[in-house]
């Protein structure tokens, strides 16, 4: 996707609006944090002086109000933590794609990564009174995070992800995992889960566009859409600088290249 961009501002850099295609809009989720506040309104509400971070705090904790159900009832610790996690993991279905993307764009669609799982659960621990805090490491040598729960006096690690996977149980430090440092709560967490709010961020857009088989493209005039398969043509014929391939496929949908 970034090369059929960069291929598109060395063709494009003179190109004007033309005629554009059908646009697949990727819908702002609707915030709830207000806009604007000072940093320090925001950090004595939210433990932080960003906006986008306090939004996603809030976003977890609105989710997991309305998602507690009589998990908080559940008396024995080990049984309530389990139903928290099963209730996270059968919301989300891991998408590397929403690795970018604010976590409001992963509640919204219920896909995210390991980030997500984690402050979600995170989330209804506070809600349902299971002490938990953010763990933070690698995975086989890729970044990734985890809980340390205290269940009935006794600290485990958890790794919801990998619980959703069936490569792990609901307890336990996942093999491969190397731990770079533990402590924090739902803020912390929200400091992995994407800070790209715009609706206009190309993951988000490529997202929403593939939903009906078609990818965007970029440039400072506006996005145009194109099919999956124009979008892989395109960039094999930027592979092998086929300028006149890639204005064919310009030429397909009427996108301006002049």
């Amino acid at each position: 996707m970034k090369k059929r961009t960069l291929a598109l501002v060395a063709l494009t850099a003179a190109m004007t609006l033309g005629m554009s295609l059908t646009s697949f809009a990727a819908e702002e989720p609707t915030w709830i944090v207000p806009k604007g506040l000072s940093a320090g309104e925001y950090d004595s509400m939210y433990g932080t002086t960003q906006w986008w971070q306090a939004e996603a705090v809030a976003d977890c904790r609105a989710w997991a109000e309305a998602n507690k159900g009589d998990i908080v009832d559940i008396q024995d610790e080990m049984a309530r933590y389990t139903a928290i996690v099963n209730k996270v993991c059968g919301f989300l279905t891991y998408d590397i794609n929403y690795k970018n993307p604010h976590i409001a764009y992963t509640i919204r669609d219920g896909k995210g990564v390991c980030g997500d799982y984690t402050a979600l659960t995170l989330a209804l621990c506070e809600k349902c009174n299971i002490k938990a805090v953010l763990s933070t490491g690698a995975l086989n040598g890729v970044e990734h995070d985890m809980l340390k729960v205290t269940i009935n006096g006794v600290e485990y690690y958890s790794d919801p992800t990998n619980y959703d996977t069936g490569a792990v149980g609901v307890l336990g430090m996942t093999p491969g995992y190397v731990e770079f440092s533990c402590g924090g709560g739902l803020t912390l967490a929200n400091g992995s889960t994407g800070a790209d709010t715009s609706s206009n961020c190309l993951t988000v857009l490529s997202m929403e566009a593939s939903k009906s088989g078609m990818v965007p493209i970029i440039n400072k005039n506006g996005t145009y859409y194109i099919t999956k398969s124009d979008g892989d043509l395109f960039d094999k014929y930027a592979d092998v600088g086929d300028v006149s391939g890639m204005y064919s496929i310009l030429d397909k949908y009427n996108i301006p290249h002049y």
